[in-house]
């Protein structure tokens, strides 16, 4: 897919009636190199990270190699997954940033990289350079893919045709990928008479559901959430309190060669 045949789709940040979170215990997410990302950094209101505090890249290997899905014994739901909570994700090496105004996006991308690149990574100028220059505008998903195509010789492909219509719903379909890193636009709604709602995005990587809100916990799939689609819809709408959301659109991050 070409960069220029992605539409310009926003992905706008929870807006102040959206009311947020809950999530299973961690899975470290590697890059090819087996590269664990983890960013020195702690949950703040308005997050920045200083120009001295630098996302980094330390080596280290998960038992067995690859990712699994949860075993441990924390922070089980009704629905299923794990809640884990942000402090704790990060302990054990995983990525996670809190988000700023119209960032969630280019959030949700950051948290994902690691696993195709393996150089230090700073979240402010990752949002620099992809985010517009005019805090009222939206962030567009070619402008990610531009900065992506560009960078690291990555792209974000739509996918979302290959689980919008699937037995079980999208949610499910979602879930049952074990592999790949996807951009999951979400519709937000407080009940049934809200029409317009909000549009929000977080990262999915075949394992956990990460989102950029300071105090949302990370969603540690279980797979009693992909054998029912009840289960599946409640992992996402569980990040927002007391309302729904909604897949509308999926992205993948697949590498240019």
């Amino acid at each position: 897919m070409n960069a220029q045949n992605i539409k310009c789709e926003d992905a706008v940040q929870h807006h102040s009636t959206l009311t947020l979170p809950t999530p299973r215990p961690t899975h470290l997410q590697t890059n090819s190199k087996n590269q664990y990302f983890s960013p020195n950094t702690t949950d703040l209101p308005n997050y920045q990270m200083s120009t001295g505090i630098k996302a980094k890249w330390h080596t280290q290997k998960e038992k067995g190699g690859k990712a699994k899905r949860n075993t441990k014994k924390s922070f089980y739901t009704e629905a299923g997954f794990v809640n884990r909570g942000r402090i704790a994700y990060r302990s054990e090496g995983g990525i996670l940033v809190t988000g700023i105004q119209r960032s969630c996006l280019v959030d949700a991308f950051f948290v994902l990289l690691p696993k195709h690149i393996s150089v230090n990574l700073d979240i402010n100028a990752v949002r620099k350079s992809i985010m517009p220059a005019d805090p009222n505008k939206n962030t567009c998903f070619k402008d990610v893919d531009k900065y992506a195509r560009k960078y690291y010789n990555i792209s974000i492909q739509r996918v979302s045709g290959n689980f919008l219509n699937a037995i079980g719903g999208t949610a499910m379909a979602l879930l049952q990928r074990t592999k790949g890193n996807f951009l999951v636009q979400l519709h937000v709604t407080k009940d049934e008479f809200d029409k317009e709602g909000d549009k929000h995005c977080v990262a999915y990587d075949g394992v956990s559901v990460r989102d950029n809100f300071q105090y949302a916990k990370v969603k540690l799939i279980e797979d009693s959430d992909c054998n029912d689609p009840l289960n599946a819809r409640k992992v996402f709408s569980s990040l927002f309190k007391g309302q729904s959301a909604q897949i509308t659109k999926i992205y993948e991050i697949k590498s240019l060669f």
